[in-house]
């Protein structure tokens, strides 16, 4: 059996950038603003409260949901970026849940 690494959610730190992918496969992008623990462990992440970057709505997604890390320092954190005149482009890493932002001014 080959090994399994670990699920993103247990990188995900407040101050970062992540997709949050739900139920129906919409996705979006989003700041981390919190990390909240586990009952069981609390240094495993449970829930993230986060401010997505486009409609500025802050609210507080399960740990799950999470499916992607944005890498990169083209990627700025704040509100807002979607109408910030970037524009975006992202490229999937191999064997990674971790995407890296290529972006210009148009």
């Amino acid at each position: 059996m080959a090994p399994t690494s670990d699920p993103v959610f247990l990188h995900v730190k407040s101050g970062m950038t992540v997709i949050v992918t739900d139920t129906d496969g919409a996705w979006r992008m989003a700041d981390v603003i919190w990390v909240d623990g586990g009952a069981r462990n609390p240094k495993d992440p449970a829930l993230f409260q986060v401010a997505d970057v486009d409609t500025e709505v802050i609210n507080w997604v399960n740990a799950d949901f999470v499916s992607h890390i944005v890498q990169g320092s083209e990627a700025p954190v704040g509100a807002g970026r979607g109408r910030s005149g970037f524009g975006m482009q992202t490229t999937a890493l191999p064997d990674k849940n971790h995407l890296t932002i290529n972006s210009s001014f148009k």
